[in-house]
């Protein structure tokens, strides 16, 4: 410290005042620790003086001393310390000129940096204070950037940088760090250029692979780096290009494996050090970037993919956006790497931009490539995607990245390959489970980003195998869990969750729930069968009849798997199960068979019952779960969706109170006061969605499994007794009728529940009439009931007004169907009054003439509210005389009496939808039929309700060969005029060929849609056939599709639209047909016998007359002559059939022989017609549409 101050207001130059020796013999070491301490004291007061106020005359000796060898090289560590604090003091005095010589600095400059490497060990070290000092003042004064001036000044930097770096690595105090850092900065900036062994020094210590805040180095080498980036950035893009060009830039070039795996790892450590570069000194990388962008483009796949991935990373940094703004043409190159044409690359370019998906500057521009790349030609890029959303948080997902895209993913679900279907369903079901208490809560954010994914899962569950099991999964475990073992069963949350999701979805949601929900499944069910068949298995031991056993629980597997038994699907429904590897899933239940753990089979036996309500589901499906994990951990995922397809996981009786409780609040809510379907309208209620759905869900459960009500029948009666609230009346009436048919002896001895149904009965509301009479037909007490209402009922409908009367045939249809004894008595006077009075009456809103040129005359739909009740009891009519059939279905007399019924349903049909024979409305027809029955809408309903009627008696053993009679009538209702009524028939059949309800001479219906003008009635079609070829046996294949070729060309030669010409709607609208049917049925295995089949109708004749034979002799040619183009086309080998396959002789009688061959050799289609069909074997267009009215006087209409 000094000992003197010079005052402040003297004139007079400052001295030096130390002249002790430094030098010479006889000094010690602490003698000369103290004179070197004194010096340091003076010297540093000094430098407080004005620069030319100072004597620099009077520091000669002793800036000639303290250079000497005798200090600069004393043994004693505190001499050198003090000697080299003393020449910093000295150089702060003299600057800006030194005092000495190149030589002579660089030899201080070596000194000093010695001192410091081997004094700054830490706090605790000997002399630690004056290396501090020393430290302290090189960083104050500058004084060491007189290196750079020096000879040979590169090395002394290099060295000076090595050992910083060293003594920065020891974790010495921050201050020490920071005067380091501030003297290597100011050494950069000082030197003219920077050597690239100091770049190399700066830029190894970023390749620690540890925290940045946890390494010193790395945080002097950033402060320096940010300090001095103008002077680094060329010696750092000199650093990379030398690491880049060393690696090969095409995948052609020549080079030895292991150089080339050095190369890789050495270019990958370049790229791993530029990313660290830019998050933290983002400016020394100006001339690097270029140089990346140039990567982007080169032919080698590894550079290509290392920059794809560096510079995504790069962008996903805090300094990322302005990068991207910096280099917006290496931006733009990057997001181009999407396109690359190596799947790798593409696969690369995904991984990293999913982080860059919440970047406001980047997003538009992500996500149409992350759109892009949904739709990858290959399967790893698009399942890549489908993950990087399924990844992202919930503010992440809902706030930044768009629905569009989510909804694109979702359509993956469907994609052809397996992984990608698995990624995509897992994503969309994470991104719901997150959102699910924001939904709840009614986020609107949350509802309009994700509510949809409900449906979308609903929807794909009702599609291929492979896709429905993997969508029932996810939503078991995302969209509607089950409650966890550990929670609070609260039935009402459940139930709300439930409703929430359907209220968010369409319709068709609804129905795909419904049909998920397993309400709908028969009981006994297969799974309750294999239950029992595993117990008489007993693990393969056992006692008696071990064939039959072993051969009932094969059987039952094979249908639970899906398997292709013939005679186990005779009567069930075709692939029912629905699982993708039947061969798995049929090991695995034979696993669990052999396993024989009873207490698995006690709590399956739990989760099947349906009166087994959600704490019991809940507690058996844990107890098995736990069970099956322990034991036999393989078949746990088989068994998983065993128990989802066995039991009632969706809606099962603990529902019921909360869709009550919701029917209830809905106050004065009304349906139709007639009782009819009030699809089209919406209920006055707090939220009308949610009671319209709890009353479909009710409605559902009382037709597939009116079982759910035993525990609440108590509730439901007094529900039924409620006044004013009409929907949960009709919904309480509904479920009660349903139970009373299960003929249970449940119910309450209530005799105010049978008065009340009593008079709803006689009452004009049609719902809540048909409910009460077929309570009453089931109940208790029933001949009693039905025989007093039916004769009550009889001796009203004379004088019923319309509303009154849509009621009483409602009621009496209800009794024609289970009390027929009853109705029998009184049969005769009921159906002479419908057929010979009601048909005939005229609607009085009608009764006026009709425009024709008008836009209502034209309308060809209405809503059902909006009929005229004399419509809806026409309707009815035809349901009583349908019941009235299937009462009788198993009688001696079935035939007798469905003869005349199905007549006059068809009759309808042929007739547009009227009662009234064409011949008795004359030329004034279309007028007349408007006002008869109401107009075209009116007629619409007609015609569906009559088709609707004969599918329903063409279910019956017995009545199904006089149904047959007239499929040509009934097939015509797929080409409608209505589109309601097609697209509700086309439903219709469909649903009851897939459960095999009726017979497979209806798939010919289905291929007349070929030229249906809307795409989803032809599509909805086509799914069908695609589906079922694909599910069916090759035994099932033959009897429902290929069989049916030649009763599929017999509809056609009857079609009233058949035309040999050759314009568009002639001969080629034919050929379309049999294309058509080609198109979605033929292959190489079974061409062959569609080709025999053609050739055979030359064999037979037409049942109907000589003019269908002809059509059918030309339809022959006709489809031999498509056939064998197809074939061509197709490269399909022709040969003869081996087998014999009989006409169907209800169609079809076979000729004599020498007629067959008279017909055989007279050719039909000749080659003028042949000429025509150029477009024989092109893809499928549909026709243009053709919807004529049908002309006055017409037997037939013109194609409905």
């Amino acid at each position: 410290m000094p000992t003197s101050h010079p005052s402040a207001t003297t004139n007079s130059p400052v001295k030096l005042k130390f002249d002790d020796k430094l030098t010479g013999r006889g000094l010690s070491s602490e003698g000369l620790q103290r004179k070197l301490k004194s010096l340091l004291d003076e010297l540093s007061s000094i430098t407080e003086s004005e620069p030319e106020n100072i004597d620099l005359a009077s520091f000669a000796t002793v800036r000639k001393d303290l250079v000497g060898p005798s200090l600069m090289l004393h043994k004693d560590k505190g001499v050198k310390a003090y000697t080299a604090c003393c020449i910093a003091e000295l150089l702060n005095i003299y600057a800006p000129d030194a005092p000495y010589t190149a030589g002579e600095l660089k030899d201080i400059f070596q000194f000093f940096f010695r001192q410091l490497l081997s004094g700054l060990k830490g706090p605790d070290a000997p002399y630690y204070q004056l290396y501090h000092d020393l430290l302290s003042s090189l960083s104050r004064t500058k004084s060491a950037v007189l290196v750079c001036d020096l000879p040979q000044a590169d090395d002394l930097l290099v060295e000076i940088f090595r050992d910083f770096f060293t003594l920065a690595a020891l974790g010495l105090p921050t201050t020490i760090e920071a005067y380091m850092a501030d003297i290597m900065a100011a050494l950069l900036d000082e030197c003219q250029t920077v050597p690239s062994e100091v770049a190399d020094i700066l830029i190894k210590q970023f390749s620690t692979k540890k925290s940045a805040t946890s390494v010193p180095a790395f945080r002097v080498a950033v402060e320096v780096c940010n300090a001095s980036s103008d002077k680094l950035i060329r010696p750092v893009c000199q650093y990379f290009t030398d690491a880049i060009v060393q690696h090969p830039q095409s995948d052609h070039e020549d080079g030895d494996d292991g150089d080339g795996e050095r190369d890789v790892d050495a270019l990958r450590a370049a790229h791993t050090l530029v990313k660290r570069i830019q998050k933290y000194c983002p400016k020394l990388l100006l001339n690097v970037i270029p140089q990346m962008h140039e990567e982007l483009q080169v032919d080698n796949t590894e550079v290509r993919t290392l920059a794809t991935q560096t510079l995504g990373e790069m962008y996903a940094e805090t300094h990322g956006s302005d990068l991207m703004r910096e280099y917006r043409s290496t931006w733009v190159l990057w997001v181009a790497r999407k396109n690359d044409k190596i799947p790798a690359i593409r696969l690369v370019f995904v991984s990293v931009a999913k982080k860059l998906i919440g970047n406001p500057d980047m997003r538009n521009d992500i996500n149409d490539a992350m759109l892009a790349k949904a739709l990858d030609p290959d399967d790893k890029v698009r399942a890549a995607v489908c993950k990087a959303y399924g990844e992202l948080d919930f503010e992440m997902s809902a706030y930044h990245a768009s629905e569009k895209m989510l909804r694109t993913i979702a359509g993956r679900c469907l994609d052809k390959k397996h992984t990608v279907r698995l990624e995509a369903f897992d994503t969309i079901g994470r991104l719901y489970s997150q959102a699910r208490p924001e939904i709840e809560k009614g986020n609107p954010t949350a509802i309009s980003q994700f509510g949809w994914i409900p449906s979308q899962l609903i929807h794909a569950s009702g599609t291929t195998p492979d896709v429905a099991l993997v969508a029932e999964g996810i939503i078991a475990r995302d969209i509607l869990p089950l409650p966890s073992i550990k929670e609070e069963m609260d039935e009402n949350v459940w139930t709300q969750r439930l409703l929430s999701i359907m209220v968010a979805g369409e319709r068709r949601t609804f129905d795909g729930l419904m049909f998920l929900s397993s309400l709908s499944t028969t009981r006994p069910s297969q799974y309750q069968a294999f239950v029992d068949s595993c117990l008489q298995f007993n693990g393969g031991t056992i006692d008696k009849d071990e064939a039959a056993v072993k051969t009932k629980l094969q059987q039952v597997i094979r249908l639970i798997a899906g398997g292709r038994d013939p005679l186990v699907l005779t009567n069930s429904d075709i692939h029912q199960a629905g699982y993708p590897n039947p061969s798995k899933v049929a090991d695995d239940l034979q696993t669990f068979a052999k396993h024989h753990d009873r207490r698995l089979y006690k709590y399956l036996r739990t989760i099947m019952d349906i009166e087994t309500d959600l704490k019991g589901l809940v507690k058996a499906k844990h107890e098995f779960t736990k069970i099956i994990e322990k034991d036999v951990p393989a078949i746990a995922g088989t068994m998983e969706a065993f128990m989802r397809k066995s039991s009632l996981w969706i809606v099962n009786t603990s529902s019921i109170p909360t869709f009550l409780d919701i029917l209830s609040s809905s106050g004065n809510a009304t349906a139709s006061r007639n009782g009819h379907n009030t699809n089209g309208d919406k209920d006055e209620t707090i939220n009308g969605k949610s009671v319209d759905y709890a009353r479909a869900t009710l409605n559902y459960i009382s037709k597939y499994c009116p079982q759910l009500y035993y525990p609440h029948l108590q509730r439901l009666a007094k529900v039924a007794h409620s006044k004013g609230n009409y929907v949960a009346q009709e919904c309480a009436l509904r479920a009660l009728a349903s139970v009373a048919r299960l003929g249970t002896d449940q119910f309450p001895n209530d005799s105010r529940l049978d008065s009340l149904m009593v008079s709803l009965a006689v009452s004009n509301n049609r719902t809540n009439a048909k409910a009460a009479a077929r309570y009453l037909s089931n109940g208790r007490n029933s001949a009693k009931h039905s025989s007093s209402l039916v004769e009550k009922l009889c001796k009203l409908l004379p004088k019923a007004d319309d509303e009154h009367l849509v009621a009483h045939i409602a009621a009496l249809s209800e009794f024609t169907r289970y009390s027929p004894d009853e109705f029998e008595e009184k049969s005769e006077d009921i159906v002479r009054f419908l057929l010979r009075d009601l048909v005939h009456r005229t609607p009085d809103a009608v009764s006026m003439d009709i425009d024709e040129e008008s836009d209502a005359a034209n309308v060809e739909w209405c809503p059902r509210d909006d009929l005229h009740p004399l419509i809806h009891a026409k309707r009815g009519v035809m349901r009583l005389l349908t019941n009235r059939c299937l009462a009788h279905k198993d009688g001696n007399d079935a035939e007798k009496v469905a003869q005349p019924v199905i007549k006059l349903l068809a009759d309808v049909l042929d007739q547009d939808g009227s009662f009234a024979p064409i011949k008795d409305l004359g030329p004034d027809y279309d007028r007349l039929k408007d006002r008869r029955e109401g107009g075209p809408p009116a007629r619409s309903w007609m015609r569906l309700k009559a088709v609707n009627c004969l599918l329903r008696l063409a279910r019956q053993d017995k009545l199904v060969k006089v149904v047959n009679t007239r499929l040509t009538t009934i097939a015509l209702v797929a080409q409608d005029f209505c589109w309601n009524v097609r697209n509700a028939f086309i439903t219709k059949v469909t649903g009851l060929l897939k459960k095999n309800q009726i017979n497979p001479v209806f798939n010919t219906v289905v291929f007349l849609t070929c030229h249906d003008p809307e795409d989803n009635i032809r599509s909805r079609a086509q799914i069908y056939v695609v589906t079922m070829m694909r599910r069916l046996s090759p035994q099932q294949k033959l009897r429902c599709f290929e069989q049916i070729f030649v009763r599929y060309l017999y509809l056609l030669a009857h079609h009233p639209d058949f035309d040999t010409s050759d314009h568009e709607e002639g001969l080629p609208a034919l050929a379309k047909y049999i294309e058509f049917y080609l198109e979605l049925v033929a292959d190489n295995d079974n061409v062959s016998l569609l080709f025999y089949l053609a050739q055979q109708l030359k064999t037979v004749r037409d049942n109907d007359g000589d003019q269908y034979s002809e059509n059918i002799y030309l339809l022959s040619e006709l489809a031999e002559y498509i056939i064998k183009q197809w074939a061509a086309n197709h490269s399909w080998t022709l040969v003869p059939y081996p087998g014999k396959v009989s006409m169907p002789p209800d169609s079809f009688t076979l000729l004599p022989v020498d007629v067959a061959k008279r017909v055989r050799t007279k050719v039909y289609l000749t080659d003028g017609m042949i000429g025509c069909l150029s477009e024989v074997g092109k893809s499928l267009k549909p026709a243009p549409a053709k919807r004529k009215r049908r002309a006055a006087g017409s037997a037939i209409p013109k194609s409905r």
